[in-house]
């Protein structure tokens, strides 16, 4: 069974400014999380997992930012699932069904089906149709590769049918009930065996966007514009004339 679960926090590293711990005057910031670029690096590791390294400099206005690994009840929950006319999730079988044959794709593939043995407390052991829950996550990045001169995102789930690069960081306050601004540096550190095989020779963008508890998204920034190697050459972005 293939479930889209986010990322471990293990994976993030969280900077808070001094002023959030001390008698500084707190800022003032619109309470849509901004970010900007500050950073991007790649580690090759012994064990055959390499790991990029992504730095993002944050601001919000009421400090909403952050989700626990447990907190999987709507709106956080990972899968959205199409009901077909009896009530029951739309099952790969009943594709040519009144009710399901309108929406669920002909063929099967690894985007649109998933295999279940259970479902909350049932037992399904079957293809369901399923819709990736977009306010699962709140932190995305997607990998974009360089063609004829023009940016593309490289679709992982499409392609390869595995997660893309997204995951939560964990919440960043102990009382959401309490507003508050925060601005700090979120690091996203996602290991693969697969970033050398897939990405060696291209060159490569990352498109980064936070969203926040009440699903404000942020702006999209991307980064520059590197190669692995270069990364691990010059240790962060490259200098282009």
């Amino acid at each position: 069974m293939k479930v889209y679960y986010s990322l471990w926090p293990l994976f993030f590293m969280v900077i808070l400014p001094l002023w959030m711990a001390s008698c500084y005057q707190a800022p003032e910031f619109p309470v849509v999380p901004k970010i900007d670029f500050e950073s991007v690096n790649f580690k090759q590791g012994a064990t055959g997992f390499d790991t990029l390294i992504v730095r993002v400099r944050f601001q919000d206005g009421d400090g909403d930012l952050g989700l626990g690994g447990e907190e999987n009840d709507p709106p956080y929950h990972s899968l959205n699932f199409l009901p077909s006319p009896d009530g029951d999730p739309c099952r790969f079988s009943e594709r040519f069904d009144e009710g399901c044959r309108d929406v669920l794709p002909p063929e099967f593939n690894c985007v649109d089906y998933q295999y279940f043995t259970t479902l909350g407390q049932d037992t399904i052991r079957d293809t369901l149709y399923v819709e990736l829950n977009p306010n699962q996550n709140n932190f995305m990045v997607d990998i974009m590769t360089k063609k004829n001169g023009q940016f593309e995102v490289f679709n992982m789930r499409e392609l390869l049918c595995v997660n893309p690069l997204y995951g939560r960081f964990p919440p960043l306050k102990d009382n959401f009930s309490v507003d508050g601004p925060l601005e700090g540096v979120i690091e996203f550190k996602p290991p693969s065996s697969a970033y050398m095989a897939l990405f060696r020779n291209d060159t490569l963008k990352l498109r980064i966007q936070i969203k926040d508890r009440a699903l404000h998204d942020s702006n999209v920034i991307e980064s520059c514009e590197f190669t692995l190697n270069e990364l691990l050459e010059v240790g962060g972005c490259p200098q282009r004339p």
